[in-house]
């Protein structure tokens, strides 16, 4: 349950600093950054349920579900994406760069959560 607050939390921040950023004249507030937010929320959240499914086994049985999370993120964030240029053209930078920070972000979390609990079932 913890883990699933800390991905909202890093969701919200993310995208608190997204407007933010849009005050500033760099960049123009689009309901896009809060779709790709929310997308990649839910996403994460899915993977991280399959990682907590999978900690408590032993060898393969580790292995095989967290590689096919993490294969399930990149189709679907990919399909996502495209889905996303292809219906904003104008955006298309803005878009990409976006969501790969968003992408890097919780995936770097992702790593964090599931090392964590690694080194928690170790001690």
């Amino acid at each position: 349950m913890r883990g699933i607050f800390t991905i909202s939390a890093l969701a919200l921040g993310l995208t608190l600093l997204t407007y933010l950023a849009c005050l500033l004249p760099l960049l123009a507030w689009q309901p896009q950054y809060l779709y790709m937010v929310v997308f990649l929320l839910l996403l994460t959240i899915i993977t991280h349920q399959i990682n907590l499914f999978s900690a408590g086994r032993q060898g393969r049985a580790v292995i095989i579900p967290y590689l096919a999370s993490t294969v399930l993120k990149l189709l679907l964030s990919s399909g996502f994406l495209i889905a996303m240029v292809w219906i904003n053209r104008p955006l298309v930078r803005e878009l990409v760069i976006l969501f790969l920070v968003y992408y890097a972000a919780f995936s770097a979390l992702e790593i964090f959560l599931v090392n964590k609990r690694l080194r928690q079932q170790k001690l």
